[in-house]
């Protein structure tokens, strides 16, 4: 048996490693006798895993960063989050711009998409500390 830090250190492997590497994650299963969670980005249990794990964390008060409206911005969503796009990287203001078009129309699932859409949307990291600065 694990002790909690090796759970926790287990886990995190496991989370990080497994798209990479599924043998890998076959073998961390084999030598542990323990089976992983399959979990993906926009799913809520790295989430869980801080909130059982970590100091407490308020969530309405946490910004999702990231590149991707379809993976980082759900993210974000589904764990109460504030979200910033960062346009440097997968998705742009065109891509959001995109999603409220399918929105509008009523021709798909508006919840889902309305996940997408970012509370912020900034061209590079250089403009959000740029803001930062002004605020504080």
């Amino acid at each position: 048996n694990f002790p909690d830090e090796g759970k926790l250190a287990a886990k995190l492997i496991l989370i990080h490693k497994m798209v990479i590497l599924g043998s890998f994650v076959k073998s961390i299963e084999a030598g542990s006798r323990r089976k992983a969670t399959v979990i993906g980005k926009t799913s809520t249990f790295v989430c869980d895993l801080i909130a059982e794990n970590a100091r407490p964390v308020d969530n309405a008060k946490t910004l999702m960063i990231g590149d991707r409206i379809d993976v980082d911005m759900v993210f974000g969503r589904n764990c109460g989050m504030k979200t910033l796009l960062v346009e440097t990287g997968m998705a742009s203001r065109r891509d959001v711009e995109g999603v409220m078009e399918k929105i509008e129309s009523g021709k798909c699932n508006e919840e889902e998409l309305q996940k997408m859409i970012p509370d912020y949307v900034v061209s590079g990291l250089d403009e959000l500390f740029k803001k930062w600065k002004e605020e504080f």
